[in-house]
């Protein structure tokens, strides 16, 4: 079953109201027992939605949770749902050709003098296989660094 924390969803449909039919619940009108589906609503915030996030701000139980995860992982393998799709964030790309090349120990330097500190350092904090934290401290540092007329020197 599809992990519900996490998971954003990308609609091709501005503020999308996604309704999903829950657990049967009764509920009493005139004194009359009735039941009906509780239903779920799931709000696009503009194109995207954040379904972890909207799942614990509505405080559903585990059931509840359950009938979502298998409306949302149903429709996302139907080949002709296309409201909404797994939102993929843009793929990083390194800030020089070699930078995945280097040893670890020379990137800060190579990125203060190129003038990419800032460049080195968002691509290291969402790079594949996760940061490096030897390579994101000597950044952070090397950014604080006040910069000298010697790193912009002709070489």
């Amino acid at each position: 079953m599809i992990s519900l924390d996490g998971l954003m969803l990308e609609s091709k449909y501005g503020e999308l109201s996604y309704l999903i039919k829950g657990p049967i619940q009764t509920t009493y009108r005139d004194g009359f027992p009735r039941q009906e589906p509780k239903i779920i609503a799931l709000q696009f915030d503009r194109y995207v939605c954040d379904v972890g996030n909207e799942l614990s701000r509505m405080e559903l139980t585990e059931e509840d949770r359950e009938y979502v995860a298998r409306r949302i992982e149903g429709d996302l393998k139907d080949p002709l749902f296309t409201d909404f799709a797994v939102h993929e964030p843009p793929k990083i790309h390194p800030p020089w050709p070699t930078y995945d090349r280097m040893h670890p120990n020379a990137v800060a330097g190579m990125a203060r003098q190129v003038g990419m500190v800032e460049e080195a350092l968002a691509y290291e904090q969402r790079r594949d296989g996760g940061p490096r934290e030897s390579v994101v401290k000597k950044l952070e540092e090397t950014l604080r660094e006040p910069a000298s007329e010697d790193d912009f020197a002709a070489v």
